[in-house]
């Protein structure tokens, strides 16, 4: 798993939540350009994308992601503060597989992680 996000305090949560759970390997970049390196080479089975970045944002991201002969099909996750229904819409109109907010929702994040990865819910 790719988390790409400029939040320290956002990433750390995350490595917190995933500690215990060693079906997962998570890798982390802080920048958009950096995330894309790291899909490239890791292909990731999911990525997690804050959608407000600095210089390529989330959008971008996914664009590039897509275009990819390694990313077409990818899970690519949604992460944002901004919870209003417009963005949301954007957010899956633009192709993301689903979209989180932040503060995470530990129980929800997981819940999606798991339909992501085994295909149902748990």
């Amino acid at each position: 798993m790719l988390y790409i996000e400029d939040d320290y305090a956002a990433v750390r949560l995350m490595e917190l939540v995933l500690a215990k759970r060693e079906r997962y390997r998570f890798v982390t970049a802080n920048s958009g350009s950096k995330g894309l390196e790291l899909a490239e080479q890791e292909r990731p089975a999911v990525m997690l994308v804050d959608i407000n970045l600095p210089g390529i944002d989330g959008y971008e991201i996914l664009r590039r992601v897509r275009v990819s002969e390694w990313g077409r099909d990818l899970p690519v996750v949604a992460v944002s503060a901004n919870a209003m229904e417009s963005e949301v819409k954007r957010a899956e109109e633009a192709g993301f597989t689903s979209y989180l907010t932040k503060p995470f929702d530990v129980a929800n994040f997981l819940a999606t992680l798991h339909t992501i990865t085994v295909g149902q819910t748990p």
